[in-house]
C-alpha cells in the first residue's frame, strides 16, 4: 500500500524526469491493440504539453477558468486534453494544490496501515478495507479525471484508526508513567 501510494505522489517528478516508463506502456499496449496504444501515447503528449505549461507557475499554478490549459494560437481554442487529474491539480493549483489533495487522500491511509499491528481483528480487517478503496479510488485519479466526495468520505473514515493510539503504544505511555507520591509540606511558622 505505501509503494503504491508513493507512486500516486511521485507521478509527476517519475514524468517529468522521464522515469516513468511511457515507452514500455505503450508497447505492451500495443501488442494488445494499435488503437489502445494510439489513445496511451495520446494520453502522454498531453500529459507532457500540460506539465510543461504547469511548470510555468509551478509552486500555486494556474488558477482556474481554463488557465492552466494550452490552447491554440489561430483559433483560440483548447489544443490539450485533460486526462488525468494529477495533471489538471497541478496545472490548477501547483505543487501545493496536489499534495494537499493527494495528501488528504493518502496520508491517513498510511498513517492507519502503520497501526494495524496493535488493532483487533474486527478493526484491523474494517482499515484494510477501506485503505484497498482509498487506494484503488486514488491511483484511479492518474489516468482519469474523475473525484468523487466519496473518496474522501473514505479517507476520513480512516482519520479515527490513523490517529489511534495501538495496544502497545498505550502500554508502553502507561508504564513510562510514573505514580506521584502526596507527600504533605510541612511548613514551619
Amino acid at each position: 500500500i505505501l509503494a503504491l501510494s508513493c507512486v500516486v505522489v511521485l507521478y509527476p517528478f517519475l514524468r517529468t524526469s522521464g522515469l516513468f516508463p511511457t515507452e514500455t506502456l505503450v508497447a505492451a499496449a500495443e501488442s494488445v491493440s494499435e488503437q489502445r496504444a494510439a489513445s496511451l501515447q495520446f494520453r502522454f503528449d498531453n500529459e507532457d504539453v500540460l506539465l510543461e505549461k504547469a511548470y510555468e507557475r509551478l509552486i500555486f499554478g494556474w488558477g482556474t477558468w481554463g488557465r492552466n490549459l494550452v490552447y491554440d494560437g489561430r483559433s483560440n481554442r483548447s489544443a490539450s486534453t485533460t486526462d488525468g487529474y494529477w495533471v489538471l491539480e497541478i496545472g490548477q493549483f501547483g505543487l501545493v494544490g496536489f499534495l494537499s489533495l493527494f495528501g488528504i487522500l493518502l496520508t491517513p491511509m498510511v498513517l492507519a496501515c502503520r497501526r494495524l499491528k496493535g488493532m483487533r481483528r474486527t478493526d484491523r480487517l474494517a482499515v484494510v478495507t477501506l485503505c484497498v478503496l482509498v487506494l484503488i479510488r486514488t491511483l484511479d485519479l492518474v489516468p482519469n479525471a474523475f473525484p468523487t466526495p466519496f473518496t474522501f468520505f473514505l479517507a476520513g473514515a480512516l482519520t479515527p484508526f490513523a490517529m489511534r493510539k495501538t495496544a502497545s503504544v498505550r502500554r508502553q505511555t502507561v508504564s513510562s508513567r510514573r505514580p506521584v507520591s502526596r507527600q504533605t509540606v510541612v511548613t514551619s511558622s
